[in-house]
């Protein structure tokens, strides 16, 4: 059989690399809302803001899209996705079947280390909160634990299919956090429910793991929605 040569490939061409950071840069942006939803987004603009070719821009823009952080409208742009009501129903709905199920299949085979790491993590954000708020000065090192502890909760079922949908999902989740939380009250509940998630670990007790799972991302889900105000209304 005649063998084929496939052709060489660059792996290490200086545009692969333009392109990725082009795309963290843009992600973050969009993540922390400075660039708002709805917002026009110009290959020409960000070339010149960024320093790069508008064919690197595009191609990280295009990244987005496949991910559904920007939307592309035929003749008239591409624009930052913003996420309405629905949308929020549906991204902890899907939050809750993820975790629920890791939960049902690692709280029993979670390692010595995992649990640990539950334990600590949800310690952590004890000093974190004032009385039934969150604390400004520190509210974006409380979203990163809080997201590391739900991370932890997927990564205990030990299935990286999984975990790559929950991080899908979680992007949506952490541009809600920098927006729909700040200044809401009942930050103590949470602390409580993040609690009861590291005793459940450490009882390897799954009814109170899955019911506080499911308690603490309807609630999340509710404190989100009373955010917006109107149906139409896009975080």
């Amino acid at each position: 059989m005649a063998r084929v040569d496939s052709p060489a490939l660059n792996l290490r061409a200086a545009h692969a690399g333009l392109t990725e950071k082009t795309y963290h840069a843009l992600r973050d942006l969009i993540v922390s809302r400075s660039l708002a939803a709805g917002a026009k987004m110009s290959a020409e603009t960000l070339a010149r803001r960024f320093g790069v070719s508008r064919t690197t821009v595009k191609d990280a823009i295009n990244q987005l899209a496949s991910e559904g952080l920007v939307v592309v409208r035929p003749q008239a742009g591409t624009f930052v996705r913003g996420l309405t009501q629905r949308d929020v129903h549906e991204i902890w709905d899907t939050r809750i079947m993820i975790e629920t199920h890791a939960g049902r299949r690692g709280i029993l085979s979670a390692s010595a280390e995992q649990r640990r790491e539950l334990r600590e993590v949800a310690d952590s954000m004890v000093p974190l909160v004032e009385g039934r708020e969150y604390d400004p000065a520190s509210y974006e090192r409380f979203v990163a634990l809080d997201r590391r502890l739900h991370e932890l909760v997927v990564e205990t079922a030990d299935n990286v299919f999984l975990l790559g949908l929950f991080k899908q999902v979680n992007v949506y989740v952490h541009i809600v956090n920098f927006h729909s939380r700040r200044g809401l009250r009942r930050a103590d509940q949470g602390l409580k429910e993040h609690q009861a998630i590291a005793s459940a670990y450490e009882r390897a007790d799954g009814s109170l793991l899955e019911a506080t799972i499911t308690q603490h991302i309807e609630r999340s889900r509710d404190v989100v929605l009373n955010s917006m105000t109107q149906p139409d209304v896009e975080l």
